[in-house]
């Protein structure tokens, strides 16, 4: 089974003098898994097989990107990430 998971990462700190607030959140928008291959028996040998897979992603998902703010400690990232 391999994977693709995408997903939003958004951090906000906000110093005042009287206050500190702070602000994390994730949203998930593609976590997908597919079967790459299915064995004839539940064991497989380790490391002696290999199996070669596609992903065709949706053209809506958002391109992987990183925005740092010096001020405030902001930070917004768009990830991917790759499972087997």
């Amino acid at each position: 089974m391999v994977g693709l998971n995408g997903c939003e990462l958004t951090f906000f700190r906000k110093l005042t003098t009287e206050t500190d607030n702070l602000f994390h959140g994730k949203f998930v928008f593609t976590n997908a898994g597919y079967s790459a291959h299915k064995f004839a028996q539940p064991i497989s040998p380790i490391g002696t097989n290999e199996y070669e897979f596609e992903f065709k992603t949706p053209e809506w998902l958002p391109p992987s990107t990183i925005y740092s703010a010096e001020y405030s400690s902001s930070n917004f990232k768009i990830r991917y990430a790759i499972w087997a």
